[in-house]
């Protein structure tokens, strides 16, 4: 049996590249993800994509460090 696969996204950028880990489906119907790299700074990001429209948005959280605490904390506490 033939699985077929669909690109929804390319990662580059100030968009955000390498992604790392899971998604997180939050009760909203979005998913949320981080990257290694990218942002204004080149220091990560986590992004949001909306399953209904096909929309990616970079914008939730710009310049993070791929260990920081915020990010532990936002995927262990934080639904939008």
């Amino acid at each position: 049996m033939a699985i077929n696969l669909t690109t929804l996204f390319h990662f580059s950028g100030t968009s955000g590249y390498q992604p790392v880990g899971g998604l997180l489906e939050a009760s909203n119907g979005k998913l949320y993800g981080v990257t290694t790299f990218g942002g204004t700074n080149n220091l990560g990001i986590i992004y949001e994509y909306n399953k209904l429209n096909n929309n990616f948005s970079s914008e939730i959280k710009d310049n993070i460090h791929h260990c920081d605490s915020f990010t532990f904390n936002i995927f262990t506490f934080w639904v939008p």
